[in-house]
């Protein structure tokens, strides 16, 4: 069985048992270029996210819509994740196929302390994606008046 399934599983014990018995494991892609890193992410698996990056998982992989696991919990709202990633060097300005940034997807999903956490690690609040609208647009556009006010 291949890692990013026994991630979907959830199953740390066995996610464990196939990066000691294959290390390089850790950063494969599935055909949309999603690593374990980010399934587990996105499912809010802080224990697997965890043992991913304390096993050198990139934390800065993107599939092949550009996007990575910061940008994940960013539509998902994972706070404690978000704070994982971030402590082990997640790059918050990263642009994704629609030139869109972590900071885009927690202003169009009203994600407030993610917004807050993404400044404090100086996510440049100025970028415009293919459309032409920056973060605090997309918050604006939405009634998310808190991240306007932040932004």
């Amino acid at each position: 069985m291949d890692l990013i399934s026994v991630v979907k599983q959830g199953n740390i014990q066995q996610i464990s048992d196939l990066i000691a018995r294959d290390p390089s494991l850790i950063n494969t892609h599935d055909d949309k270029g999603f690593t374990p890193l980010v399934f587990a992410s996105y499912m809010n698996k802080k224990e697997i996210v965890e043992l991913l990056l304390k096993n050198g998982a990139d934390v800065n992989s993107i599939d092949i819509a550009g996007n990575t696991a910061l940008m994940g919990v960013c539509f998902k709202g994972h706070i404690e994740i978000a704070d994982l990633l971030l402590e082990h060097g997640s790059k918050v300005n990263v642009v994704n196929t629609l030139n869109q940034t972590a900071l885009h997807f927690a202003a169009m999903f009203d994600q407030f302390e993610i917004v807050k956490k993404l400044m404090e690690h100086g996510c440049d609040t100025q970028l415009k994606d293919k459309s032409g609208k920056t973060a605090k647009e997309y918050a604006h556009e939405k009634g998310f008046s808190r991240i306007v006010t932040l932004l």
